[in-house]
């Protein structure tokens, strides 16, 4: 309880921060979703947003669904991101199995820009680095072992107004059945803006388990629409390349 206690102040005393009044004129918001690839951009200091959705998966037999999917992210300043991952519930059903469903880990991370270009280049990117882990407090079904520590290399090049390049290389330490393990995963997503509301991207990723010589493999793709500089909303859909089924998914953002 006093580590929850802790992490509760933190967040309290990040929200308080971010309440500060914004003078100065705002970029229209960046989304870390609906895509897997983290996006390099951070929350502008003293704003908030916050980004959640839902999505349906079948793979064979196997039918989920996930909904809260929620992502806090604060700007403490302008070189700090604060980000919280609190709610995100899933339901999983597999033929005449008695489907399970329950809350997955709280997570937390930080974010914080390596390299930035103030006058943007087509071939050098804008480079972040994203640290967080995962808390073992979850339903029992879906609760890792222990606190999953992972890394993120997030970079972002734009070639031009209208067209962007992103890419993540990430490693998650991996806890379940008493074993400890490596998980290390690479994702490439193209983004075109076909308006100056309406956005969007293609996308793959994939990941390989140490425990597992084969990898998993995504390809996906989906839309953004702005309802204002600050309020987004998006809709997803994929499929893994050895999966029977995919997956749908939407979602909305708010800054404040």
């Amino acid at each position: 309880m006093r580590g929850l206690g802790r992490i509760a102040a933190v967040v309290g005393g990040a929200l308080c921060i971010a309440c500060v009044p914004h003078l100065e004129p705002m970029e229209p918001i960046e989304t870390d979703r609906p895509d897997k690839t983290e996006s390099a951009t951070l929350v502008p200091a003293g704003m908030v947003q916050v980004e959640g959705g839902a999505t349906t998966e079948r793979s064979g037999a196997v039918h989920s669904v996930t909904i809260g999917e929620l992502l806090v992210r604060v700007g403490v300043h302008p070189m700090l991101e604060v980000r919280i991952e609190p709610l995100t519930h899933t339901r999983v059903s597999s033929g005449g199995v008695p489907p399970v469903g329950g809350f997955e880990d709280l997570a937390v991370g930080v974010k914080t820009p390596l390299l930035r270009i103030a006058k943007k280049a087509q071939f050098i990117p804008d480079v972040s680095l994203l640290l967080a882990t995962s808390l073992p407090t979850g339903h029992r079904a879906f609760r890792a072992d222990a606190a999953e520590p992972e890394a993120v290399l997030a970079a972002h090049w734009g070639l031009s107004e209208a067209l962007g390049f992103g890419a993540n290389m990430t490693a998650r330490r991996g806890a379940e059945d008493d074993q400890r393990y490596w998980e290390r995963g690479a994702s490439a997503t193209l983004g075109l803006s076909v308006s100056d509301r309406l956005g969007s991207y293609v996308e793959w990723y994939g990941t390989r388990d140490e425990r597992d010589p084969s990898a998993t493999h995504v390809v996906n793709g989906g839309l953004t629409y702005k309802l204002s500089s600050d309020f987004q909303l998006d809709a997803r859909a994929g499929r893994g390349t050895n999966q029977n089924g995919g997956f749908l998914g939407l979602g909305l953002a708010q800054r404040w």
